[in-house]
């Protein structure tokens, strides 16, 4: 043996010349195996070396003459990679090429190498994590034979590289192993290749224009090829043992078609996100997990078609099922209406998400839809109306989110809007709620149209910026709200719900309990302050107040609590003013128009009264039942109250102006304001009319 160990240890050698003996005298190879096996190789007791030989930098093995290369100082081009080195009398046999990093700056980069090969026989096994990482000018490398593995970002960002052939005897690709190889067009898989495993973002953002994945291959890891948006063929071998498709693997790619093998069993989230040129997908037969938004935003996909022989996912109109149909899973990018089956109890998160060419969503009856989940019909910007069945009892968070509603019914059965359902609805300027709803969601109909809004008696809560301005960055605020009127369950108004609304008044009932911070505030846009210039409380001051509750409100705005209330006392961030609760009075003034005297009565209340007038000719304090007559109402020219209905007061001081026929009258009439709630009725100043006084 030509080549010396570097052992200085006594006992070591003291070890080496036994084993050596008894192989001479007889015990043979036997003898030295069992030898290892029970003290190991010599070398386990020495220590790994750095070394520099020539333009090479190397890291020699604690166990056997072998050495890895961790740099290369030199200046040529075009180099050739030694299978061995000799050093101080010992030949190192070269298994593996590695790299260091430290940010972007690899230790051992070689910018100015544009061509690779391997000296033979080459025992590399392992292209190791960083071996050529950012060699940009690298236009091509011959991998040996011996290559096992390609390490974790071995050839990453290799600009110009653009092919490379992977030997059979390849098992693994690591993470981001050619990432950002921008220029590879090409990769070629041996025909008898034993790879298991393509890693993490092992070709992503690459040039290539197609692919063929081999037999071999178990597992496609998460962004194995995303953003390969010119790779517009993806092959796998028929007798493909793929289980696995992991997130985001072919993610915007340049995809057309594409067929799952059938020993498939998982697609993650997002594998085929973003392929606008995706216009047919197949699933095999043994597809059991499907992630969330796999198919999404892939404008021109048709269809996604199921084998039969499936046992979990079913198809119909190209839609994705579940088995039965119970669920609607996915709804392809390019369909522009859709009618769900009246089997389908659940529609999947992210079902309809970003379908901008969907306009008509119908639900056959009797729809037994429970639940609408999230981001269903997130950004389906040409689905302008949309009746919800009455089976549902929640949607889900931002369900609707940035579609193009114009107005939407909300069910009865609905009891749960989820955050952020309906934001930015921009053209959404009419919703009605059902008298179920309890819950009201953060942002639920943040930055919409809505121009009023009455909130059922069933709500207890309004969640954070749940009416609020849209902010959009370009100083345009967005919110048309000028009334709101709430329901007498609300406890909590979240911080910001009215944020940047035009709101003039608000009436706060007694049974709230907390409102947040700055919820009726003026919101960030625009200058001076907001259009509120009156809240009126009807009960105890809520127990939690957030801070700048009616942020830069009006100029004299105006703070009004109940007579006599003392639970406001310390309250004094605003001018407070009392009001009494139910008094109603004539205000004085009168005109003739068309044949009819119009009087004009105020109601100082914030309860909910029914305001009518009645008159006599013989009594000049008129009572209901007293031989007065009730006025209609049914001309009253205010919404707050239309023939007779009971309505809240809109505002202290709401205005109502009656209409009495007075054509050819001879005597004179005694006219008196009155309200009535609960069978109590309360009375107000008395106008006498007569044919002296007629305008």
């Amino acid at each position: 043996m030509g080549n010396s160990l570097p052992v200085s240890d006594s006992k070591l050698l003291r070890r080496l010349k036994t084993a050596v003996r008894g192989f001479m005298i007889g015990g043979g190879a036997v003898l030295l195996v069992v030898w290892l096996a029970l003290f190991g190789s010599p070398l386990n007791n020495a220590s790994a070396e750095t070394k520099t030989i020539g333009d090479y930098t190397i890291e020699t093995s604690t166990t056997d003459p072998t050495c890895t290369i961790t740099g290369y100082s030199g200046s040529a081009t075009d180099i050739t990679i030694p299978k061995s080195f000799l050093s101080d009398g010992t030949t190192y046999i070269v298994t593996a090429i590695e790299g260091t990093v430290s940010g972007y700056n690899y230790n051992g980069i070689c910018t100015s190498l544009t061509s690779v090969t391997f000296e033979e026989p080459s025992s590399i096994t392992s292209i190791g994590n960083y071996a050529f990482y950012y060699c940009h000018n690298l236009t091509s490398i011959t991998l040996p034979a011996s290559v096992t593995s390609i390490g974790e970002y071995a050839f990453f960002s290799d600009e110009r590289l653009a092919s490379v052939t992977i030997p059979n005897s390849v098992q693994t690709i690591g993470t981001s192993a050619f990432g950002w190889c921008t220029s590879l067009t090409s990769v070629a898989f041996a025909e008898t290749s034993i790879i298991t495993s393509i890693g993490d973002n092992a070709f992503y953002n690459t040039g290539l224009a197609s692919v063929t994945i081999p037999n071999s291959v178990q597992t496609i890891e998460a962004n194995a090829f995303d953003s390969c948006s010119s790779l517009t063929s993806v092959t796998f071998e028929e007798t493909s043992i793929v289980k696995s498709i992991g997130n985001s693997a072919f993610q915007k790619t340049g995809l057309t078609s594409i067929s799952i093998p059938n020993s498939v069993e998982t697609i993650g989230a997002n594998a085929f996100r973003e392929c606008n040129n995706l216009a047919s997908l197949t699933l095999g037969t043994k597809i059991q997990t499907i992630g969330a938004e796999a198919f999404h935003k892939c404008d021109n996909l048709v269809s996604i078609d199921v084998d039969s022989g499936n046992e979990y996912y079913s198809s119909d109109s190209g839609v994705l099922f579940n088995k039965n149909k119970s669920e609607l899973i996915a709804c392809p990018g390019a369909k522009t209406t859709c009618s769900i089956p009246a089997t389908v109890a659940s529609i999947s998160n992210y079902a309809f998400s970003y379908s901008t060419k969907l306009t008509s969503v119908t639900f056959a009856a009797p729809s037994s839809i429970t639940s609408i989940g999230r981001e269903v019909f997130i950004n389906c910007t040409g689905l302008t109306s949309i009746t919800i069945p009455a089976s549902v009892t929640t949607i889900g968070n931002s369900a609707f989110s940035g579609s193009g509603l114009t107005s939407i019914t909300i069910p009865d059965s609905v009891t749960e809007i989820g955050e952020y359902a309906f934001d930015c609805c921009r053209s959404l300027a009419n919703v009605t709620l059902g008298n179920k709803l309890v819950t009201i969601g953060n942002g639920a109909f943040y930055g919409t149209s809505l121009t009023s809004v009455t909130i059922p008696d069933s709500v207890t809560t309004i969640g954070d910026n749940a009416f609020s301005e849209y902010q959009d960055f370009d100083d345009k605020p967005s919110s048309s709200l000028t009334s709101v009127t709430f329901g007498n369950s609300i406890k909590t108004i979240g911080e910001y719900a009215f944020t940047g609304t035009h709101l003039t008044s608000i009436t706060i009932p007694a049974s709230v309990t907390s409102i947040g911070t700055e919820a009726f505030g003026k919101g960030y846009w625009g200058d001076g302050s907001s259009s509120l210039v009156a809240a009126y409380f009807c009960g105890n001051k809520p127990a939690t107040i957030g801070t700048e509750l009616f942020k830069d409100a009006a100029s004299g705005f105006t703070v009004y609590i109940p007579k006599g209330d003392t639970t406001y006392d310390t309250w004094s961030d605003y001018t407070t003013q009392e009001y009494s609760n139910g008094l109603v009075f004539y205000k004085g003034a009168q005109w003739k128009v068309d044949g009819t005297i119009r009087l004009i009565a105020t109601i100082d209340s914030l309860d909910p009264y029914a305001v009518g007038f009645v008159y006599s000719t013989t009594d000049d304090t008129p009572t209901i039942g007293e031989g007065a007559t009730q006025l209609s109402t049914t001309t009253v020219y205010t919404s707050i109250i239309a023939n007779g209905t009971t309505k809240n007061a809109a505002s202290l001081g709401g205005t109502y102006i009656v209409a009495i026929p007075v054509s050819g009258i001879t005597e004179s009439i005694y006219v008196r304001t009155f309200a009535t709630k609960d069978g109590k009725t309360e009375y107000g100043g008395v106008f006498t009319v007569t044919p002296a006084n007629l305008p």
